[in-house]
C-alpha cells in the first residue's frame, strides 16, 4: 500500500515557509520539501529531495499514541530556484571534504549518497555525507502516527421512490514529530510533540 501525504503551506521554526510530501511504502520512504520566501509559499528558495528506510522500533514513551522509528537515508539532493540561492549553496558546499559539489540553478544536486548495497554487489559509487553542513535533518521521521477517523456519510437516491442511503466513510491523518526551533540543535533534537497533521493525497494498491 502507498501513501501520499501533503498538506498546504506551513509555516515552521525558523520561520521556514514550506510544502511537505512524503511516501512510504514497505518501510521505504521518499520526502519532498520544498522551501519558499515568503508565509503564502508563492516565491520559491530551494527544494528538498530525500529517500531511504526505516522501522518501527516501540511505541513512545514520550508521546502518548506515537511510534517511535528509526530511519537511514540512502540518498539526499537539493535543487536551488534562485542564482542567490545557488550561491550561498555553493559557498556551504565548500565546507564539505566530502564531495566535490557543484550548485546550478534549477539543477539537482546531491549531498548525501549512501545507496544500499546487496551481498556481493560491486557497485563502485562512492558514499558521502554533506547534510550537516546545509542543516538538513529529517528526524521528524523518528516519531509517526497515523489516525483513522470513521464517520458516516448520507445521502440519497432515486429510482420510482427516494432512498435514503449511509455510508462509511474512513479520513487519514497522519503526524510526524516536531523539529527543534533552532538549526544548530536539530541534529541532535528528538521529537517530543508532532507537527501539523498531513492527509493523504494518493492511495494505491500496487
Amino acid at each position: 500500500m502507498l501513501f501520499y501525504f501533503r498538506f498546504r503551506c506551513e509555516v515552521r521554526p525558523g520561520p521556514e515557509f514550506v510544502l511537505r510530501r512524503y511516501y512510504f511504502r514497505r518501510h521505504h520512504f521518499k520526502l519532498q520539501q520544498y522551501y519558499y520566501k515568503d508565509a503564502d509559499c508563492k516565491r520559491p528558495s530551494h527544494g528538498v529531495l530525500a529517500e531511504g528506510h526505516y522501522r518501527h522500533k516501540r511505541p513512545s514513551w514520550i508521546v502518548q499514541g506515537g511510534t517511535e522509528t528509526a530511519y537511514t537515508l540512502h540518498n539526499v539532493s537539493v535543487i536551488p530556484y534562485t542564482d542567490r540561492v545557488t550561491t550561498k549553496l555553493t559557498k556551504l558546499g565548500k565546507l564539505c571534504p566530502d564531495a566535490a559539489l557543484n550548485f546550478s540553478t534549477f539543477r539537482k544536486t546531491k549531498i548525501l549518497n549512501f545507496p544500499p548495497y546487496a551481498k556481493n554487489s560491486h557497485d563502485a559509487s562512492r558514499d558521502f555525507d554533506c547534510s550537516l553542513v546545509f542543516n538538513l535533518t529529517f528526524h521528524e521521521l523518528q516519531l509517526i502516527r497515523l489516525e483513522i477517523h470513521h464517520h458516516h456519510v448520507y445521502g440519497s437516491t432515486k429510482s420510482f421512490r427516494v432512498v435514503k442511503t449511509r455510508r462509511m466513510r474512513s479520513q487519514k491523518q497522519l503526524f510526524l514529530g516536531d523539529i527543534h526551533t533552532d538549526l544548530k540543535h536539530r541534529a541532535s533534537y528528538r521529537p517530543a510533540a508532532y507537527q501539523t497533521a498531513l492527509r493523504p493525497a494518493y492511495v494505491s494498491n500496487k
